[in-house]
């Protein structure tokens, strides 16, 4: 009886033993796999982080350069206004001196 639970017993821890290295050959591969995927999901963040940092510099450019048209918009604006202004008064100019009797003011 001491001896077939004996055998009973050896033949229960070849039998873990050999789950527990199949178990561990399997996890070595799930840890290869999940380093393989850790390394390519950091080369991929790497590349978003650098794409990231291109278009913030590309948005800053753009604002100066919308910033800097808004300006010349202004300008020209402000310039029309003058121009239409001036041209006013050089036609008023011109009927006063062409009609004397005429009040234009």
């Amino acid at each position: 009886m001491k001896m077939e639970v004996k055998n009973e017993m050896e033949d229960t821890l070849k039998s873990a033993e050999v789950a527990m290295r199949e178990d561990e050959a399997q996890h070595k591969l799930e840890i290869v796999a999940w380093d393989f995927d850790t390394d390519k999901l950091r080369e991929e963040n790497w590349s978003l982080l650098n794409k990231n940092k291109d278009l913030e510099s590309k948005v800053k450019e753009m604002k100066k350069e919308l910033q800097k048209l808004r300006g010349q918009e202004g300008s020209k604006e402000d310039n029309l206004a003058r121009a239409c202004l001036s041209l006013r008064m050089n036609i008023l100019t011109e009927l006063k001196a062409k009609q004397l009797e005429v009040d234009w003011g």
